[in-house]
C-alpha cells in the first residue's frame, strides 16, 4: 500500500534525530502496533540481521564496482514509492495473540494503519 503518510513516518524514523511514532497497522488482516523504528535501529536489534547487513555492505562494495561501468538502462521504477522505505520497522510490536518484539513488513502488505495516541 503506497501512503504518503506512511512513508512520511518512515522517513521521521529515518530522520538524523529520529521520530518513534506510535501506529497499528493492518496486516493480513491482522492488527500489529508498535513504534516505527528506523532500519538501522532494526537491524541492530539481533546478531543475525547484524550479520546480514555486515555481509551485505562487503557484497555491496563488489556490486558498486561492477554496476558503476552500466549506463542508465536500468528500468524506470515508480516515482511514489521511494524504494528505501519498501519495509517498515516497528519495535514493541505486539498483536491480539501477544508480544512480536522488533516487527519487519513490507509496505505493500500493509492495508491500513492508525496513529496511536
Amino acid at each position: 500500500m503506497y501512503d504518503p503518510l506512511l512513508e512520511h513516518i518512515i522517513d521521521l524514523a529515518e530522520a538524523e534525530t529520529p521520530v518513534e511514532v506510535e501506529v497499528t497497522l493492518i496486516v493480513g488482516g491482522m492488527l500489529v502496533t508498535g513504534r516505527v523504528v528506523s532500519e538501522e535501529t532494526y537491524m541492530a536489534h539481533h546478531a543475525l540481521t547484524r550479520a546480514y547487513l555486515e555481509l551485505d555492505d562487503e557484497s555491496g562494495d563488489e556490486s558498486d564496482a561492477e554496476t558503476s561501468d552500466e549506463g542508465d538502462d536500468e528500468d524506470e521504477e515508480d516515482d511514489d514509492f521511494d524504494d528505501e522505505a519498501a519495509y517498515l520497522h516497528l519495535r514493541d510490536a505486539h498483536a491480539p495473540g501477544g508480544k512480536l518484539g522488533f516487527f519487519r513488513v513490507a509496505l505493500s502488505d500493509v492495508s491500513g494503519f492508525s496513529l496511536v495516541g
